[in-house]
């Protein structure tokens, strides 16, 4: 069976849509040569209603354009043109001649200007780029179409069922993915683990990771491992001692300098300096009982590590050959 129907296409700017015929016969798309194209567009204040354009009708077969404007409130009727093309319209360099039929118009509040040829050869050469442009809108439109009717197509000969991301149970892509990296994950977990439980790791790799250390190499791993503890211990040290001297020296040019400068300071000033003392104490009472912790507990950790290194069998002397 046979349908017809008509294509719109909805436009930017002033005109609301243009149509064109065609036949639809089955899932096939016959496009005729349109004989018509329709355009309307909607008021613009900005112009009088006499001059602005409601309607444009391009009688392509005919070599007409009919152009009705917008009706002003106070009017009952509306301006009309109806335009003849001559033959030549367009062409470069012809000598066009506008007869009394090439522009039949009904004016509502006639102008002097609306008589005048060169007003009318102007209006022709506009309307006739105006219906160059409405013809490629709807080759677009038609190509568009086509498009969508090839992909329809295309998808009814070979149908592909769409499986969600979230279908886990039907979703082999995502489930190896997802595998793998699962796999990735326990394979880090693993070496860290790993790196967390042979804490002698760094020092064996130096003296070659042997599966059998003798007693100068044990001696050797294990010097090298409180030597390294010693030394982060102290730098940690160090570290949190050069905060606290640094607040320390700050407060007291802060309070040196307050004391030299107080009998002309504002209001502001004075509050301004006890917000900065106020901070720097507190900052200085972090530091001291950070630095003071640390103390505490560096022979501490010393010891823990000295003990767990005589209670590694590795390192264990007396089952290491000479």
């Amino acid at each position: 069976m046979e349908d017809r129907a008509r294509l719109w296409r909805k436009r930017t700017g002033s005109a609301t849509a243009i149509y064109c015929g065609f036949f639809i016969f089955g899932n096939l798309l016959h496009f005729f040569r349109f004989q018509k194209i329709l355009e309307r567009f909607h008021r613009n204040s900005s112009k009088a209603a006499n001059e602005d354009v409601a309607e444009r009708i391009f009688l392509i077969a005919e070599g007409r354009i009919h152009v009705r404007c917008h009706r002003q409130d106070d009017h009952i009727t509306t301006s009309t043109w109806d335009f003849l093309k001559p033959a030549n319209l367009g062409e470069k360099g012809a000598h066009v001649v506008l007869s009394p039929e090439t522009c039949v118009s009904y004016q509502v509040e006639p102008l002097e200007k609306f008589t005048k040829q060169l007003y009318v050869y102007e209006t022709l050469v506009h309307l006739q780029q105006g219906e160059q442009c409405a013809q490629e809108a709807v080759r677009r439109a038609e190509a568009e179409l086509l498009e969508i009717l090839y992909r329809r197509a295309q998808e009814e000969a070979e149908p592909q069922l769409i499986i969600s991301i979230f279908d886990t149970e039907r979703n082999r892509s995502s489930q190896e993915q997802r595998t793998m990296q699962q796999r990735a994950a326990q394979q880090e977990q693993e070496r860290r683990a790993e790196l967390c439980r042979d804490y002698l790791a760094p020092y064996l790799a130096p003296v070659g990771d042997p599966e059998k250390l003798t007693r100068l190499q044990a001696q050797q791993v294990k010097d090298d491992c409180l030597r390294d503890l010693k030394n982060r211990l102290v730098q940690q040290a160090n570290l949190i001692q050069a905060r606290f001297e640094k607040e320390t020296q700050e407060l007291q040019k802060k309070q040196q300098w307050y004391h030299q400068n107080q009998p002309s300071m504002t209001r502001e000033d004075e509050e301004a300096y006890l917000e900065f003392c106020s901070e720097a104490m507190f900052q200085i009472q972090i530091l001291e009982t950070r630095l003071n912790r640390h103390k505490r507990l560096a022979p501490q950790k010393f010891q823990a590590l000295e003990d767990r290194l005589n209670k590694d069998p590795r390192l264990n002397e007396q089952l290491l050959p000479p």
